[in-house]
């Protein structure tokens, strides 16, 4: 299996680790032998038909560093035989690029793609994955829903079948470590965000984090997915935690709610708002950076699933699932 790698940054870097450490749990347990022919970033893409020394790449911090320390030409065409791109660009959720200019020469060009990356799946996914349909391709994207949780492959696999009446998860790991240690440590707002930069569980700008807007593009993506919308994120009834005061009752616990619920004329509710849940519901148990999704169905009742790190490492996992799975299909 012929890959292309876009994106160079953390969990792009991640990925390769992963793949170099798994080379031989792949081709012994999967009989996939995979080698990445291609990696791209803003200046082209730099091109191997016998493939990239893993090791040797992850010396590098940056493409141009590596494209110098290698004498690699940079170049425009991907002219060495890919059949699996896997995006792993920033998400702009503004635009959807570069992550959909990428994706979408990968399809014209033959290729599977995973995508670890949200944007470009946000503003065309109905575009990129008719086009995927058309040429009888798969577009893998786990990793965009919620990194390691398994929300999305257990919405198309282990409940197929069943009638879905609607979903709600805790869907970030980072707004999720911050009303934690505010309701636990009785700290503010601005003290669990310290914290959480402080322990490396935040981004420097958590902007998308604690406004709700990565769990309302998990939640999009997965309602487009499961109950067969065409939602976009502005569809979502949005509200983040960087207002929200908390629960003034102790006996209930306060998460950030991503939902998607079918209503009676069959249009589909999607929401993500700061909640108080009872004890008792299965969202409730779900602290610090972990992540939680709850289906309900009419015939297989309510499933959770919990956990799943949130981590480069988790998101690259995700990944290399949805590689293998491509491989068996």
């Amino acid at each position: 299996m012929n890959i292309y790698l876009s994106g160079f940054g953390r969990i792009g870097r991640q990925w390769i680790e992963l793949l170099d450490q798994k080379r031989e749990l792949l081709n012994v347990h999967y009989g996939l032998r995979v080698k990445i022919v291609g990696l791209i970033g803003r200046n082209g893409a730099l091109v191997c038909e016998e493939g990239f020394d893993m090791r040797t790449v992850l010396r590098y911090e940056t493409l141009e560093q590596l494209a110098k320390g290698e004498n690699l030409e940079w170049t425009k065409e991907w002219h060495v035989h890919g059949d699996v791109l896997v995006d792993s660009t920033p998400t702009y959720e503004s635009h959807g690029e570069p992550g959909y200019t990428y994706i979408k020469k990968a399809l014209q060009m033959g290729m599977h793609v995973v995508s670890i990356s949200k944007g470009a799946l946000l503003h065309h996914y109905d575009e990129l994955m008719g086009s995927a349909a058309e040429k009888g391709l798969k577009i893998k994207y786990s990793g965009a829903t919620a990194a390691a949780l398994p929300a999305l492959d257990i919405g198309e696999h282990s409940i197929v079948g069943a009638e879905l009446l609607g979903f709600e998860g805790v869907l970030n790991g980072t707004s999720n470590y911050v009303l934690t240690e505010m309701q636990e440590r009785g700290i503010s707002y601005e003290q669990a965000i310290a914290a959480a930069k402080e322990q490396g569980v935040a981004e420097p700008d958590p902007t998308l984090d604690v406004s709700g807007a990565d769990s309302a593009a998990k939640v999009v993506l997965l309602s487009n997915a499961l109950l067969g919308t065409k939602a976009r994120k502005q569809d979502v009834d949005l509200e983040g935690i960087e207002q929200f005061p908390g629960s003034s009752d102790k006996d209930r616990v306060v998460r950030l709610v991503a939902s998607a619920y079918k209503r009676e004329d069959n249009t589909v509710q999607l929401a993500v708002k700061p909640k108080a849940l009872s004890p008792d519901h299965p969202l409730a148990a779900i602290r610090g950076t972990n992540k939680a999704i709850t289906f309900h169905t009419v015939e297989m009742g309510v499933i959770t699933v919990s956990g799943g790190a949130s981590s480069p490492l988790g998101a690259a996992s995700a990944a290399l699932k949805d590689l293998i799975n491509l491989n068996r299909c």
